[in-house]
């Protein structure tokens, strides 16, 4: 007999503004990952206290995807460290798992990465790269001044096929921005020597698992492997 054909996965979001799921409120859809969506929300017992809030995805709520979505639940909370972002509580509503986390004002190293790249296939690397910090907030907030009003944003990237025809342009690396993101490589080293010592190994460790707040301050997210 043949197995079952696998669910589809939806993009559309599970959860919309003002719906409730436990005792969260949610604001905005943030993002998602292979898994799980993130939204921004308020806990509403702690003075509608910000979270991030991941649920499962539509079409991955299978026996593998639910122990795995778990195992990350009881990964985070068990670690108690300055830059892996911590779990504050966990329920279910039906079939759907959902577990809320500290809120980081920032973005992805993965988007960060993308920002720069877009930027570089605009030409946009006559001015010396800002710190980590500034590159963060000028993702979250794309009319940030040390970026140009026409650059692309997060949810705007360069196309493929434009970027095919772009030679090859290298920027213009700054002492600040080498501090920068020297800083970000130590804090995602000690959080992850924190999660070892904890007997918990991170095995997808990559830009779109790592935090970047507008201070710069890096966070390790993700321990669902």
């Amino acid at each position: 007999m043949n197995a079952a054909a696998p669910e589809p996965v939806e993009d559309t979001p599970r959860l919309a503004p003002g719906e409730m799921l436990g005792d969260f409120r949610v604001v905005r859809y943030l993002d998602h990952g292979g898994m799980g969506e993130i939204y921004e929300a308020e806990q509403v017992c702690l003075s509608r206290r910000r979270v991030a809030l991941k649920v499962i995805r539509h079409g991955k709520v299978s026996p593998d995807a639910r122990a795995r979505f778990l195992r990350e639940q009881e990964s985070l909370a068990k670690l108690h460290q300055t830059n892996i972002v911590p779990v504050f509580a966990a329920g279910e509503r039906d079939e759907l798992q959902y577990f809320a986390m500290q809120y980081i004002d920032g973005t992805t190293l993965g988007h960060v990465v993308k920002f720069l790249q877009a930027n570089l296939h605009r030409k946009l690397d006559t001015s010396p790269t800002p710190s980590l910090a500034k590159l963060v907030e000028s993702v979250v907030e794309p009319h940030h001044p040390e970026v140009a009003a026409n650059s692309p944003t997060v949810s705007q990237p360069q196309a493929e096929s434009d970027a095919a025809h772009v030679p090859d342009i290298h920027p213009i690396l700054t002492d600040e921005y080498c501090s920068s993101v020297a800083a970000s490589l130590a804090d995602i080293a000690d959080a992850l020597d924190a999660a070892h010592r904890a007997n918990v190994l991170h095995r997808d460790v990559k830009p779109s698992n790592l935090m970047a707040e507008k201070s710069g301050k890096c966070w390790v997210i993700d321990f669902g492997l």
